[in-house]
């Protein structure tokens, strides 16, 4: 990947500038355009949005460094400049009940890329749950884990999308630490990393 940095310039004046992670196909690497990147990262900046992979004591520490001037500059493009739709997180967070009921004892979180491919249920797909199709991906993660020593774990594990069969999808898991020093598993597609 490439990291380039950017300028925009709203039609209102204000003026906005940062670093985007560019990988093929104009997008970083948890899928998102520039447009989502400038969007989250103000909503997080202003204070309206935590990131999922930040705790809630970590969030405020990080806001009171940043001070209420840099917010208020956050949240004054939010409020004047069109930026589209509020783009949805990254990533999703897999309950903690569910993650400890599969024998997981650190946050789980999935890219949205996989959360929409392989948890959500396709319309029209019959005998399917959201919280049986996590528990799945979650279960096989598990089973992999015990037997793999390093960061990243490589996975897979059947997934039907249709009402015909299921079909094999690889996924990989890696674990470090998230904005804390706690470790967080971040499981992704593998064109994704």
């Amino acid at each position: 990947y490439h990291k380039v940095d950017f300028q925009v310039l709203f039609a209102n004046g204000t003026e906005y500038g940062g670093r985007f992670d560019l990988q093929h196909g104009g997008r970083e690497s948890d899928g998102a355009t520039l447009e989502a990147h400038v969007h989250s990262f103000a909503l997080c900046h202003a204070g309206r949005r935590r990131p999922p992979h930040v705790s809630a004591q970590a969030y405020q520490y990080m806001l009171q460094t940043i001070g209420a001037e840099a917010q208020a500059f956050y949240a004054g493009i939010l409020d004047t400049c069109d930026l589209g739709p509020e783009p949805p997180p990254p990533l999703v967070e897999a309950p903690p009940s569910v993650t400890r009921e599969a024998g997981i004892r650190y946050p789980v979180f999935l890219t949205r890329a996989v959360w929409e491919r392989y948890v959500k249920v396709p319309v029209g797909v019959i005998a399917q749950d959201e919280t049986g199709r996590l528990w799945d991906i979650l279960w096989m993660y598990r089973c992999h884990a015990q037997r793999v020593q390093g960061s990243v774990v490589k996975f897979s594990l059947l997934v039907r999308n249709d009402n015909v069969r299921p079909h094999r999808v690889q996924l990989q898991a890696v674990c470090g630490p998230g904005d804390t020093p706690e470790p967080v598993i971040t499981i992704r597609c593998p064109e994704e990393g």
